[in-house]
C-alpha cells in the first residue's frame, strides 16, 4: 500500500469521509429564522424551546424547527346587517 505522511490511502478514505459527514451534519444543524417568523423547536418530538429571529443550533436527528409566519394577514370580510332594538 501507498503511504502518505505516514497513513495508508483507506486510512486517508475513512478520515475523508468522517470530515465530509461531520460538515453534512455541521450543515444541517444551522438553521435561520427571518425577523417575520418564529421558531418552535421540538426535541424528539415534544417542545423544547422557542426560537427567535436569527441564527439558531438544532441537532440533526434529534431536534426538528418548525417556522411560523407571524405576519398580520389582511381579511376580505362580507358586509354584515346588524340588527338592533331601540327604546
Amino acid at each position: 500500500m501507498v503511504a502518505i505522511a505516514g497513513a495508508t490511502i483507506a486510512e486517508l478514505i475513512i478520515v475523508a469521509a468522517a470530515v465530509v459527514v461531520v460538515l453534512i451534519l455541521a450543515r444541517g444543524s444551522v438553521r435561520m429564522v427571518r425577523p417575520t417568523h418564529r421558531g418552535l423547536v421540538e426535541r424528539l418530538g415534544k417542545y423544547n424551546r422557542y426560537a427567535g429571529p436569527g441564527i439558531h443550533v438544532v441537532l440533526p436527528v434529534i431536534e426538528h424547527m418548525y417556522r411560523v409566519d407571524v405576519r398580520e394577514v389582511l381579511v376580505e370580510a362580507q358586509p354584515q346587517e346588524i340588527i338592533t332594538t331601540t327604546t
